[in-house]
């Protein structure tokens, strides 16, 4: 019965046999649907199929768990399947995902997250700007404290900060100006994911920042001499903003 397969199930668990763990608690599900522990073994043998690399198999279990009447926690589970088909290199699935759950809830900074990773592979850069800079407000009124929340909130800015960088790096010495202009708004979103999250958002946010305020520095020793000014007094004045442009990278 579900007892003989829950036991096989756990003891091949125990043993380090995931896939036969999987095939058990699968089994189990299968024949014995409605009894009390079906749906906790599905669970168990998603998460077990996604250890194991096996997405299609994982998304299988948890489409089960979405169909399933006595499971009420579909939401979870419809966001969960989203970042199974991201892993599985299915980015449109997981792109509507995404906007599934932001569309529940604007504050929803893991669906964010998910929805930035989505733009960024695809390489729409305008569209990551304009759809996270939206979600910005309603995810910092839900971000308090520590926590997964709280990373997932800065990793949104940091994607933020990614697609403002991935811009940046495309313009030149010609562009000093719109460079100029768009450092702040980096600066805003990087320093936001530091101040939010863990250490790789930090460290990443911060060092991209540095790259950032080099390049920019780099660019204002290029403007060229205004007619009639002083070829040796502008080198002088440049060379003292390129050094305060590089205290900030080192900063």
């Amino acid at each position: 019965g579900a007892d003989v397969l829950a036991t096989l199930g756990k003891s091949a668990l125990e043993s380090a046999d995931f896939e036969g763990a999987a095939t058990r608690y699968e089994e189990l599900y299968k024949k014995f649907p409605k009894d009390g522990t079906a749906i906790e073994a599905l669970k168990v043998a998603a998460e077990t199929r996604e250890q194991l690399g096996d997405y299609t198999r994982a998304l299988d279990d948890l489409g089960k768990l979405v169909a399933d009447p006595g499971y009420k926690r579909r939401n979870e589970v419809q966001f969960r399947m989203a970042e199974l088909k991201f892993k599985s290199a299915d980015t449109a699935g997981a792109m509507a995902g995404a906007e599934a759950a932001l569309a529940i809830d604007p504050g929803n900074a893991k669906a964010a997250a998910l929805l930035g990773r989505c733009l960024l592979s695809q390489g729409k850069l305008a569209d990551a700007q304009t759809r996270l800079n939206g979600l910005t407000k309603p995810i910092l009124k839900m971000a308090r404290g520590a926590g997964p929340e709280a990373d997932a909130a800065a990793e949104v800015f940091f994607l933020l900060g990614e697609a403002l960088y991935k811009d940046f790096a495309t313009l030149t010495a010609k562009d000093l100006e719109k460079k100029a202009n768009t450092i702040g708004v980096l600066e805003q979103a990087y320093t936001a994911a530091a101040r939010l999250g863990s250490g790789q958002w930090a460290v990443g946010g911060l060092y991209r920042l540095g790259l950032a305020y080099q390049s920019l520095g780099k660019d204002v020793l290029q403007t060229p001499v205004p007619a009639g000014a002083d070829p040796a007094q502008v080198k002088q004045i440049l060379e003292q903003q390129s050094q305060a442009l590089g205290g900030k990278a080192e900063e």
